[in-house]
C-alpha cells in the first residue's frame, strides 16, 4: 500500500491526502488552543457567507462556483479538507482501476484531471449534507440586507469593481461571516486588512467604501 502511494504517477492524491490531514491537525489544535491559530486558519481559507436566494445574475464566475460548492454553508476549512479527501481516494481508487484494467498508471496530469472531474460535485453534495448536520439557531437569523452599514475586513486578495474578493463581517450578534465584497467605484482598489464600510447589496456580491469614521469599528 505505502508502495503505491509513493508511486510518482500517484503524487498529486497522496500529495492531497498528506495536506488533508495537516489541515485536520490544525482544526483540531486551535479547537484546543483557542482563537489564535483558528484566527490565523481563518485568515488563509477564509468562509464565503454566500446568499443562495440571490439573483445569480451577477456575472461573477467565481460567486457562482463557490455558491455551488456550498461555501458559506459550511466553514471553508471543512470544505477544503472535503475537496482534498474526495480528491485524493477518489484518485487512488481510480489510479488502482487503470493499473488492474490496464496494466500501468495514467500519467498523473491526465489521471488529476480526469479525478477532478468527478471531485467537485462529489464536494458539493457532501457539503449539501454536511451544512445540513451543522446546528443554527434559528433565533439568531440575519438577512443579507442586514450588513449594509457594518464595517468588514478584506481578508483575501484585491478587490475592483466588478471583480469582488472576501471580507469579513459581524452580524448584530456577535457572529462572523464571509461575503464577497467590491468597491462602489471602478477607480478604487479594496486590499487585504482593510477596513471598509458596506454600502450595498447586490445580488450576491457587496460594495463597499474605505471607512470613513474608524469609531464604528469599535462596534465590531
Amino acid at each position: 500500500m505505502w508502495h503505491f502511494l509513493g508511486l510518482s504517477s500517484n503524487w498529486p492524491f497522496s500529495s492531497a491526502l498528506a495536506i488533508m490531514l495537516i489541515f485536520a491537525l490544525i482544526e483540531g489544535v486551535s479547537t484546543l488552543i483557542g482563537a489564535g491559530l483558528s484566527q490565523f486558519v481563518d485568515a488563509l481559507l477564509p468562509d464565503l457567507d454566500v446568499d443562495m436566494d440571490a439573483d445569480f445574475s451577477d456575472p461573477s464566475a467565481t460567486v457562482k462556483f463557490l455558491s455551488w460548492l456550498r461555501f458559506g454553508e459550511v466553514p471553508a476549512i471543512v470544505c477544503f479538507i472535503v475537496f482534498l479527501t474526495v480528491f485524493g481516494l477518489l484518485g487512488l481508487a481510480f489510479q488502482a482501476s487503470m493499473l488492474s484494467i490496464l496494466g500501468t498508471l495514467l500519467p498523473p496530469w491526465l489521471a488529476a484531471a480526469l479525478v477532478l472531474v468527478v471531485t467537485l460535485p462529489v464536494v458539493s453534495i457532501m457539503n449539501r449534507l454536511i451544512a445540513k448536520i451543522i446546528p443554527k439557531d434559528e433565533t439568531q437569523v440575519v438577512s443579507a440586507n442586514s450588513f449594509v452599514g457594518r464595517v468588514a475586513y478584506i481578508t483575501l486578495g484585491e478587490a475592483t469593481l466588478g471583480s469582488p474578493t472576501q471580507a469579513k463581517v459581524k452580524d448584530r450578534y456577535g457572529h462572523t461571516h464571509y461575503v464577497m465584497i467590491e468597491p462602489d467605484h471602478s477607480d478604487t482598489t479594496l486590499k487585504p486588512g482593510d477596513e471598509l464600510l458596506i454600502t450595498e447589496h447586490h445580488g450576491s456580491v457587496y460594495r463597499a467604501i474605505v471607512n470613513p469614521n474608524h469609531s464604528l469599528s469599535e462596534n465590531h
